[in-house]
């Protein structure tokens, strides 16, 4: 993974955990989602 791609996902994944915390109230789903969506990101 280069480094550019490394900082955005740093950067970027707390925001959209927040984004996904405030609109569905659950963390602990919040945060697989992010997981998985990373997970998925990376395979393509």
């Amino acid at each position: 993974m280069n480094h550019e791609l490394e900082h955005l996902l740093r950067t970027e994944a707390p925001q959209v955990l927040g984004a996904l915390v405030r609109r569905f109230g659950r963390f602990d789903i919040a945060e697989d989602a992010v997981q998985e969506a990373l997970l998925a990101a990376s395979r393509t």
